[in-house]
C-alpha cells in the first residue's frame, strides 16, 4: 500500500508539471485518484497518521488555478434554476437564493460488527452548501452543512495565493478525549475565476480532493470531494 501512494504522489506531480487548462469535469487523472482512495483508507490508515496535518497547516499548502473564464460554464445556470440548501437555522435566511454547491462529497467511514471490519459511504451533496469570508488576509471557503450542532464539509484556507483543503466535524456531545483534528490530503486541486477577491465580489470555483482525514474524537475516515461552486464573498470574524 506504501507503493500505491508512492505511485499516486508522483503521479500528481507529473500531471501538475504538464497542466494545461481545460474543462475541469474532464479529468481522467482524477477519476482514476479517486478509485484509490477508499483502499488507501481501509488498509493504509495507521501508517499515514505521522503525515497528517493540522487545521490551516502550512505543511500541505499550494497555489491555486486561475480560470476567468470557469463563470461561463453551464452547471451555473443550472445551479441558478434550483433554491438554496438553507443549512443553519438563522430566521435572516434568504429564501430565494439560488444554490451554491455542486459538489459531490463523499465520506467513506469504517465500523465494527462481530468482529469484523464494515465500510460504507455517504454522499453529502444535497446536504451542503457554500460560503465564502474574507478576514484581513485571510478567505475561507466553506462547502458543507452550517447547522450550529453537528456540523461538517470541507474547508478551503486561502491567503496569498496559495490555499489548503482541510474537513471539518463536530460533534453535539462533548468527550474529555478529545483529538486536534488532522487531515492527509492525498491530492487537492483548486480553480477560481480571480486570483484576488474583495469583500462583495462573486466567486466561481471548482474542486477536487482526496484525503484521510481523523476527526476530534481520532476516528478516521475518507474523504472525496469533486464539483463546482459559488458563493458572494462577505465578511466575519472569527
Amino acid at each position: 500500500m506504501r507503493k500505491m501512494i508512492v505511485i499516486l504522489f508522483c503521479v500528481i506531480m507529473a500531471w501538475q508539471c504538464g497542466y494545461k487548462k481545460k474543462e475541469p469535469l474532464h479529468e481522467p487523472f482524477f477519476r482514476t485518484a479517486e478509485t484509490i482512495i477508499d483502499s488507501v483508507f481501509q488498509q493504509d490508515t495507521d501508517s499515514l497518521y505521522p503525515f497528517a496535518a493540522a487545521v490551516r497547516s502550512i505543511k500541505y499548502r499550494q497555489p491555486f488555478e486561475v480560470d476567468s473564464l470557469l463563470s461561463g460554464n453551464s452547471v451555473y445556470k443550472k445551479l441558478d434554476s434550483m433554491p438554496e440548501i438553507h443549512s443553519s437555522f438563522k430566521n435572516d435566511e434568504d429564501t430565494a437564493a439560488k444554490r451554491s454547491s455542486a459538489v459531490d462529497y463523499y465520506t467513506t467511514t469504517r465500523n465494527v460488527f462481530e468482529g469484523h471490519e464494515h465500510y460504507s459511504s455517504s454522499n453529502a451533496r444535497d446536504l451542503y452548501d457554500c460560503r465564502a469570508y474574507f478576514q484581513n488576509d485571510t478567505l475561507r471557503i466553506s462547502i458543507g452543512s452550517h447547522l450550529g450542532l453537528g456540523n461538517s464539509g470541507l474547508n478551503i484556507w486561502i491567503i496569498r495565493g496559495c490555499f489548503v483543503m482541510m474537513p471539518y466535524s463536530s460533534f453535539c456531545v462533548t468527550t474529555n478525549h478529545s483529538f486536534e483534528p488532522l487531515n492527509v490530503p492525498l491530492w487537492q486541486r483548486l480553480v477560481l475565476d480571480k486570483k484576488i477577491y474583495s469583500i462583495g465580489d462573486s466567486m466561481y470555483g471548482y474542486l477536487s480532493s482526496g484525503s484521510v482525514y481523523y476527526d476530534v474524537m481520532g476516528n478516521p475516515s475518507g474523504q472525496k470531494a469533486k464539483g463546482f461552486f459559488k458563493a458572494v464573498v462577505k465578511k466575519r470574524d472569527w
